[in-house]
């Protein structure tokens, strides 16, 4: 419980900074353009950067409370056992679709490590926004089992 906790922590910490980063980094170069008739040139790159993590972050939250867009049509008129596991079978499903995607971010960083390509303005190195996708995948592919163990061990000791 303590990791989760943690996990938790990271993840809403991780979206609230890069979203207040990205705002203020926003608009300090809005007030330079126009007051000051000068700019951050890297800024838009970096703000688009940090919204990414953001977003990719906000993925892990969602898939811990249950809130990814999903059809119910089916599920929405079971109840007790097979509701159970149905909504576990489609947690696993989106766990091992999670972990896919993970899988091939790490081999597309690893590659991407081994050039020397960087961001046009602000000249950092592309594998790490390319970081996002497998670090929100990566995180999503955990919550999705969590949720999925959490599911089944319910329905083990309600006895539904």
């Amino acid at each position: 419980m303590k990791l989760t906790k943690l996990l938790n922590i990271v993840e809403e910490t991780v979206c609230g900074v890069s979203l207040l980063s990205a705002i203020f980094l926003m608009f300090t170069n809005v007030v330079l353009r126009y007051v000051f008739h000068t700019g951050i040139f890297w800024s838009e790159e970096i703000v688009i950067y940090l919204i990414i993590f953001a977003s990719f972050m906000g993925g892990s939250v969602c898939s811990r409370k249950r809130m990814h867009l999903s059809v119910d049509l089916f599920p929405g008129r079971l109840k007790g056992r097979p509701l159970t596991v149905v909504g576990a079978a489609i947690e696993a499903l989106s766990c091992i679709v999670s972990a896919v995607i993970a899988i091939i971010a790490f081999r597309t960083i690893r590659q991407m490590m081994m050039t020397v390509e960087v961001s046009p303005a602000a000249r950092i190195p592309m594998y790490i926004p390319y970081s996002a996708i497998l670090l929100g995948f990566g995180l999503m592919t955990v919550r999705f089992f969590i949720n999925v163990v959490t599911m089944l061990r319910r329905n083990q000791t309600t006895g539904t």
